[in-house]
């Protein structure tokens, strides 16, 4: 089923107003394993009411799956927020057994803020509706690598003869990069394209750098949306 796109338009349109008054707390969703239920604070920081529509995916953004195909319950779906108001989404395990035990799952929370209707006076705008993803990791629990230790043994390559910067991920974890620093103490040549890593997989980055590459600085988004920096020297 595609992704909806509700919009409103007049019939004469003069200017456009960008509406955008729900927002998602925090950055990414963790559900641990071991938690039956979790919620999602969404907030409207508008003066009018607006409506949410809410669902998951499983990395398709132009797709919305069936029900039977996700692991989880969301509830509710549809929800109307007053005027600077919050609202919590509530996220219940339905059946994760399918999913892997040794490593994490991704999936996609997404939010659709749908604006009231216009007033008679503003009916030279076009109101459209603002879709916001966020990814959301369910973690077993008990694997066997501390998220902090995931973050400093990852293993960089790189092949001066491809100009290929090559990372090793050997732990459980999803890494999600904010830039990539090629010799930050001279060069200084910075990859901001916001990688993610799989668990227990390779990336390969092609880059034009024509010096040797010898360290790597690397930010990563923890948990909390917050940035954590690690420096290492580079295997050529």
């Amino acid at each position: 089923m595609k992704v909806p796109l509700l919009f409103a338009l007049s019939s004469f349109l003069f200017f456009q107003s960008l509406h955008a008054a729900i927002t998602i707390t925090g950055t990414r969703i963790i559900y641990p394993s071991s938690k039956k239920i979790i919620t999602v604070q969404l907030n409207n920081s508008a003066n009018t009411p607006a409506l949410a529509q809410v669902w998951l995916d499983d990395g398709d953004a132009n797709n919305i799956p069936s029900a039977d195909k996700l692991p989880f319950i969301l509830t509710p779906a549809l929800v109307q927020i007053g005027p600077e108001k919050g609202q919590m989404i509530r996220l219940l395990i339905k059946n994760t057994d399918y999913l892997p035990k040794d490593r994490e799952s991704l999936f996609w929370f997404n939010v659709l803020d749908i604006p009231s209707s216009l007033k008679n006076e503003e009916q030279n705008k076009l109101n459209i509706s603002i879709r916001s993803r966020i990814k959301l990791f369910y973690r077993p629990d008990k694997l066997n690598m501390s998220l902090v230790d995931a973050y400093k043994n990852l293993i960089f390559n790189y092949s001066q003869q491809t100009n290929e910067l090559k990372i090793k991920n050997h732990s459980p974890y999803y890494i999600s990069f904010l830039s990539i620093i090629y010799n930050p103490e001279k060069e200084n040549v910075i990859d901001d394209s916001a990688h993610m890593l799989e668990p227990f997989s390779e990336l390969k980055i092609k880059s034009n750098n024509s010096f040797k590459v010898i360290e790597i600085k690397y930010a990563i988004i923890d948990d909390f949306g917050a940035n954590r920096f690690y420096t290492i020297p580079v295997k050529n």
